[in-house]
């Protein structure tokens, strides 16, 4: 069975998302990165990264 459109856009939104990020993660690490830091290199505004990840440890568990 496969999913709905929009949520096979949000989970693929949502990889981009992760891999904008990690240079962030990579420069400035966990607790220096914030979580605008994060949304400006995934190009969008904190509170529309809010949607996708309430979190950092959300964005870690993502990850893995």
């Amino acid at each position: 069975m496969t999913a709905p459109l929009h949520l096979a856009a949000a989970d693929a939104r949502s990889h981009e998302i992760l891999a904008s990020i990690r240079q962030a993660f990579a420069e400035k690490g966990f607790d220096g990165a914030s979580m605008q830091d994060l949304a400006r290199a995934a190009g969008m505004s904190v509170g529309n990264f809010y949607r996708y990840f309430p979190s950092k440890a959300a964005i870690v568990q993502a990850m893995c």
